[in-house]
């Protein structure tokens, strides 16, 4: 069952912006050629990415703003 970005964003607390930024930079590292972390049927690396990270299996971790 897929699960919508949406929903993950309320349940994580994530901002939107971060979802996306995290999503599409470990969709490029799986596109590079590192191997994913979670067994999926999902081919896609975008999509593999965001299971991960609904899954938790790849931690999101926003940057603080500078004082």
């Amino acid at each position: 069952m897929l699960i919508s970005p949406v929903e993950v964003r309320r349940d994580m607390g994530i901002n939107k912006y971060a979802l996306t930024v995290a999503v599409a930079k470990r969709a490029r590292e799986i596109n590079s050629g590192k191997e994913p972390v979670i067994k999926t049927s999902a081919t896609k690396p975008v999509t593999i990415a965001l299971d991960e990270i609904i899954k938790g299996e790849v931690e999101i971790i926003q940057a603080q703003p500078e004082k």
